[in-house]
């Protein structure tokens, strides 16, 4: 009995329907040191890559399907909820079974530049590494870069930390985001050269972990011609491809992790304004570390600004925390590419746990939903600049189309969650025109009194037709007659505290009618 009650015939469909998949090993590929003509491969001539032979044995080049690779771990370029049912993504759900969907609908997602793990299932893989591409901008190609560059690094560390020997890559950069294909290759390759020779050359490394094959899988063959091309440059095998290298490599190679970097923008980072003796250079864009972060040091990363200008730290953004630039030396536009690119490097986990914004399905016009919640935001404990950095991080690959926000004002605190001027200012100026122009509807769950102080502080930071856009939703039931009610997901609490209202209103009415 207790079978036939667990059986669900939509799951033993999905099974049964599944498409077979066959598996390919990797001793059938060929690395790309055997892939060379039989040429010399002594060179006396300098240059930024040499021929590494060890490592050329390491990668290899190869046209396929992915999911068939029988590698230890596969990557896979996916959205946000890791959800993507186009192109690879979507062959690699289909193919990997009802447990791979279930174990990522237990996920808790993955911003653009991370990455999350899953077990392979159905796959011949053992893990896949899911990550999150960037949207290419002409305004923000530096932050394209960046974000592009940690998507690789970040899935390569993962692959070592857990020990796998082997790990194929998808193109990340998917046809839909619109990154120029060349150009993504080139950070894709030249971030594997860079870990692979300095995990390699790490005293730390034990003989029998690291990565013995690092597969580019791609599955057409205008990019096997660029990957077969541009590895030329990064893995030179003979002198042929260092003669090739020295006429065709970029001037920017990034820095010593592959890392794309800009000269002109350095910063200074000083635990206190004003101690020029305490202050070190570090590039825009560099990773800071967990380790970093817990030390005093990341406390004064929040007092970061254009180089020549350290000494406005003390006047900048009015005491929410300090500011990573100022309008009076910068537009809007680099100020914003400034705190994306940051966005990317700067751990603000401890904002992010709070859960106070997060994305959320779609309404009912199809646009995409991000749902804040009043009473979880800790107004009092939180820097201005990692709130700005945890909502661009959150926000920023969506906004480019119209978007709606639900606000929820349940159980709100003036005294605990009320947000102070300086966060709204500091917002209106960091936020480029797309959050402004393309924000269609802001859903206000459970409105008081009290919420009219945040909604003419949003009326701010968007449009002069703000309250034009502002739907009034008294109940939940209101708001799902505007938004998907399976997608547009609300905290627990909201529904308690709408029965609670509800009775005591009812114990209102008969108190007085007593």
């Amino acid at each position: 009995m207790d079978s036939l009650q667990s059986f669900d015939p939509l799951q033993a469909f999905a099974f049964s329907s599944k498409p077979q998949i066959s598996r390919v090993e990797l001793d059938s590929l060929t690395s790309w040191s055997s892939a060379a003509p039989n040429h010399d491969k002594s060179t006396r001539k300098e240059v930024k890559f040499a021929i590494d032979e060890e490592l050329n044995r390491r990668v290899f080049l190869w046209e396929g399907k992915l999911w068939e690779l029988a590698a230890d771990g596969i990557v896979n370029s996916t959205n946000e909820s890791m959800s993507d049912r186009t192109g690879v993504s979507g062959s690699i759900l289909s193919h990997g079974g009802s447990q791979l969907e279930e174990e990522i609908y237990q996920t808790e997602g993955c911003r653009t530049g991370e990455c999350r793990m899953t077990r392979g299932h159905a796959l011949p893989c053992k893990k896949i590494i899911h990550t999150v591409g960037p949207r290419y901008n002409d305004r923000y190609v530096t932050a394209a870069e960046s974000a592009l560059h940690y998507c690789y690094r970040n899935a390569l560390e993962l692959a070592v930390e857990t020990n796998l020997s082997s790990l194929a890559f998808c193109c990340v950069y998917t046809e839909r985001k619109g990154y120029p294909r060349r150009d993504a290759a080139h950070i894709a390759i030249r971030t594997v050269r860079r870990f692979l020779e300095q995990f390699s050359s790490s005293k730390e490394k034990s003989a029998d972990r690291g990565l013995s094959h690092v597969v580019f899988c791609v599955d057409n063959r205008k990019d096997y011609d660029i990957y077969n091309d541009l590895l030329r440059i990064y893995f030179p095998r003979n002198a042929d491809d260092i003669q090739y290298q020295i006429e065709k490599i970029p001037e920017d190679i990034g820095n010593e992790k592959g890392e794309p970097v800009v000269d002109e923008r350095k910063v200074r980072i000083s635990a206190m304004p004003g101690q020029e003796e305490e202050r070190a250079v570090i590039t825009a864009g560099e990773t800071v570390t967990e380790q970093f972060a817990s030390t005093e040091s990341f406390q004064s990363f929040a007092s970061m600004t254009s180089a020549p200008d350290a000494s406005r730290l003390s006047t900048t953004s009015g005491g929410g925390g300090g500011g990573w630039g100022s309008s009076d030396f910068q537009t809007n536009e680099q100020l914003y590419e400034q705190y994306l690119r940051k966005s990317l490097s700067v751990d603000v986990r401890h904002v992010s746990r709070h859960d106070f914004l997060y994305r959320s399905g779609q309404d009912n016009n199809g646009r995409p939903v991000f749902v804040l919640v009043g009473n979880r935001f800790p107004a009092r404990d939180l820097e201005d600049d990692h709130v700005i950095l945890h909502l661009i991080k959150t926000m920023d690959n969506q906004v480019h189309v119209p978007y709606s926000i639900v606000y929820v004002h349940s159980n709100f605190s003036v005294a605990l969650n009320q947000p102070l001027p300086s966060l709204f200012s500091r917002i209106h100026e960091v936020l480029d025109r797309r959050f402004k122009k393309n924000i269609k509807r802001l859903y206000v769950v459970h409105p008081s009194m009290s919420s009219r102080t945040i909604l003419v502080g949003l009326r701010a930071l968007f449009s002069p037709k703000f309250w034009q856009k502002v739907v009034y939703c008294e109940k939940v039931a209101h708001l799902y007659e505007h938004c998907k009610r399976n997608e547009v997901i609300l905290p627990d609490d909201v529904m308690d505290y709408e029965k609670e209202q509800e009775n005591s209103l009812m114990n209102q009415f008969f108190s007085w009618s007593l």
